[in-house]
């Protein structure tokens, strides 16, 4: 943890108008946010596996495309901004979304 105190890692918070708090080690709980998105994310994949009936075995597939669909849409955090787009620099290319089942394209 020493690295996060360090005065290199302060000062770069400061510099990129990054806010930073800690919190006690081994509770997940009190990150709220974290906590939330991850809750999202489990629900958003869980309902595209349901809706496809396509095996279990593709539980992480479905979760890697949740936060794909996920992260190309705008969010209130980022007042209305959508996250790839403040990534990338570029508005993202929502021509590759499809349906998540077994229908070839």
């Amino acid at each position: 943890m020493a690295e996060y105190l360090s005065e290199e890692m302060q000062s770069y918070f400061r510099k990129n108008g990054v806010q930073y708090e800690f919190t006690v080690r081994y509770t997940p709980q009190l990150n709220g946010v974290a906590e939330r998105m991850n809750r999202s994310l489990i629900e958003k994949a869980r309902c595209m596996l349901l809706g496809s009936n396509l095996s279990k075995n593709l539980w992480s597939e479905a979760v890697r495309a949740a936060t794909y669909v996920l992260k190309r849409g705008p969010t209130k955090a980022l007042e209305g901004k959508v996250p790839a787009h403040l990534w990338y620099g570029h508005k993202p290319n929502l021509t590759k979304l499809r349906g998540f089942d077994a229908q070839p394209v």
